[in-house]
């Protein structure tokens, strides 16, 4: 045998008699040490000594870290050269040896700087149903060519289309019989998710991208269906800021409502901000028939803006919601999204006011947002808008800002890179013009904190840099401690399948608990939720040694159910090979526990990592469990040399 990433802790040979009718185990015991890389490999050969025949194969084995790594990030805007850019004097914490990631970007401008790092943030996004799928995909298929001028390797031609492609292959699952789509295969369809995803289907088809025109047509009469009076396909009081967003779809596929239009428009003291910007949208592409309604709709959103006018300069003072409260419901409504579909149909509706800019400058400065709740946050990750919605809708509005800007190239001046210290400091130099580009950047393994100097010439426009470092905790998994934010969440364990018969235990930071080679081990999650909040996430990863037994598949043994039925049935499931996932489009108040079993199959000693359960569109709310040591007991029946 031969690996890569692991260390064999014995003999990498056997010999062992084969039998003509039965299968033969044979067991290497081995040590996976700390790995940053995303998979370790092992290769087997085999040869038979009678006639020399050989056999052989190679697998990859994902690497996953025993916690969630940990995010430091830190922008600044250089006007002059020669002053040093540091991220901290120390580490928050001791952090793993070998774990640590420094990101460098370094753009002319902060509009690109901002699109970058939420790119990035939708990419990184860990869970995928039809609109996080959307929103990741949305973007990168409108802004591709923008970006690509300044040489963004993250929307790579390559990277755009599996994206799309996937996209699209994922949209035929969850598109439902009536026309409407849904969050996950076989879940309840929506409409406002209907008019979000139809223009991103029609966008993709522009593109060259394939997608089944029948089922294209089945939700285009969904949508045009739902605007009827007779029809209640609505979430409770959002009819109107449905409708609107469906004429804004039907538009973008050409198919131009102009009735149902003037219908909203006299009603449209009825909607909310963000409702008004899809009707002026939608009216945008049929100015012939609205051109007085389209001056008038522009006029009543300007007048929401605060505004003041300090020369030839506006600055922002604040917005006047009609909105007060349901924020981030199931129709994930927001103060950031409205202000982004302010600013989107603003562009289109009246792109030489020179007021664009101060509404610009809710969803790119920090200390604005920081000023106001909305527009920019800093989360685990960096700087973003806040969640997959809110980061898409803001990159879609600043389409038409960065198509309209000049390309600017980034100044020759020399990024001096420092770290380390004694003998384990390091320097590199980069020059920054080298690609005529107009962002560059860059990225190192490494444990020390970080510092940055530019020199050159003096600068004429300010720079802009985004240093990102990640590390891994030293504190190993099992020690994790539960951490509540919102939610709690705990794990129990009972133990079946042993001849000791059923042992039961609760689960608390740093433990270790020991089971038979075998034994089928069947989990508890309990949630408690004091409010009720849509679009939940419960995440439970599980040790390596363990297999998940999928009670749906027909060809699963009858141990895999479970002693009990989940209190709250989740709208979707996933059994993966590391790990269970419950979704859930609302989840209500009170406690809620949820059961599923896995078989120890593998022996040694393995990190149990942390539970997680968060509301994905405000991670800011969420709960943690704790970790703990899991040792499987070797197989003590081993026979011929297994």
């Amino acid at each position: 045998m031969k690996t890569r990433g692991l260390q064999v802790s014995e003999s990498k040979r056997r010999s062992f008699q084969l039998h003509p009718l039965k299968a033969v185990q044979v067991f290497f015991p081995f040590l996976a040490r700390t790995s940053f890389q995303p998979h370790v490999s092992v290769e087997l050969r085999v040869k038979r000594r009678s006639d020399g025949a050989k056999d052989a194969f190679r697998v990859k084995l994902p690497m996953r870290p025993d916690r969630k790594r940990v995010y430091f990030v830190k922008e600044q805007m250089v006007s002059s050269l020669g002053r040093p850019f540091r991220m901290a004097g120390k580490w928050p914490e001791l952090i793993r040896k070998g774990s640590g990631r420094l990101d460098i970007l370094v753009a002319v401008r902060g509009d690109i700087l901002r699109a970058v790092a939420g790119l990035e943030y939708l990419l990184e996004y860990p869970y995928g149903c039809t609109e996080q799928r959307v929103s990741r995909a949305y973007p990168m298929l409108v802004l591709e060519k923008t970006l690509r001028r300044f040489a963004v390797k993250k929307v790579s031609s390559r990277r755009v289309q599996r994206a799309v492609r996937q996209t699209l292959r994922y949209l035929k699952k969850t598109i439902r019989r009536d026309g409407l789509f849904g969050y996950w295969p076989g879940s309840t369809g929506y409409v406002w998710l209907t008019a979000y995803v139809v223009p991103f289907i029609v966008e993709a088809k522009k593109a060259g991208y394939r997608f089944p025109q029948h089922l294209l047509k089945r939700s285009l009469r969904a949508l045009r269906r739902s605007l009827r009076s007779d029809v209640s396909l609505y979430l409770s009081g959002y009819r109107s800021e449905s409708q609107a967003a469906v004429v804004w779809a039907l538009a973008q596929a050409g198919q131009h409502e102009a009735s149902y239009v003037r219908h909203l428009f006299r009603r449209r003291h009825a909607m909310d901000l963000f409702a008004r910007t899809r009707l002026l949208l939608a009216m945008m592409r049929d100015k012939q028939h609205h051109s007085q309604r389209i001056m008038s709709l522009s006029k009543e959103l300007w007048r929401q803006v605060l505004l003041r006018r300090s020369g030839q300069r506006w600055t922002f003072q604040g917005m006047k919601f009609y909105r007060t409260s349901g924020w981030y419901g199931v129709s994930l409504s927001s103060r950031t999204r409205t202000v982004a579909g302010l600013l989107e149909a603003l562009s289109e509706a009246t792109p030489a006011d020179k007021r664009l800019e101060a509404l610009k400058s809710v969803l790119l400065d920090k200390r604005i947002s920081a000023r106001y709740g909305y527009g920019l946050r800093s989360d685990g990750r960096g700087v973003t808008w806040g969640n997959t919605q809110d980061n898409a809708r803001a990159l879609l509005a600043l389409r038409a800002l960065l198509k309209q800007k000049r390309h600017t190239k980034l100044p020759k001046v020399a990024l001096r890179i420092y770290g380390g210290r004694g003998r384990a400091r390091w320097s590199v130099q980069k020059t920054l013009d080298a690609q005529k580009r107009g962002l560059w950047s860059w990225t190192r393994r490494s444990d020390a904190m970080p510092w940055m100097l530019l020199r050159g010439r003096a600068l004429k426009e300010p720079l802009w840099i985004r240093a990102r470092y990640s590390y891994l905790p030293s504190k190993r998994g099992f020690m994790t401690a539960p951490l509540n934010k919102g939610f709690t969440i705990t794990r129990s364990t009972e133990v079946t399948g042993t001849t000791k018969g059923t042992r039961y235990f609760d689960v608390k930071a740093g433990m270790r608990k020991e089971v038979a080679f075998g034994a089928v081990l069947e989990e508890q999650v309990r949630v408690i939720n004091p409010h009720r909040r849509y679009n939940v996430a419960i995440e439970i990863p599980f040790a390596a040694g363990l297999e998940v037994m999928n009670a749906a598949l027909k060809t699963t043994s009858s141990a895999a159910k479970s002693s009990k039925q989940h209190t709250l049935k989740p709208t979707h499931q996933e059994f993966l090979d590391d790990r269970v996932r419950f979704f859930f489009d609302a989840m209500p108040a009170g406690n809620h526990t949820f059961y599923f079993r896995l078989k120890a199959t593998t022996s040694v000693r393995y990190t149990y990592p942390a539970c997680h359960v968060e509301s994905m569109y405000r991670p800011t709310i969420f709960g943690r469990s704790p970790g703990y040591t899991l040792v499987i007991k070797a197989n003590t029946n081993k026979k011929n040399g297994e």
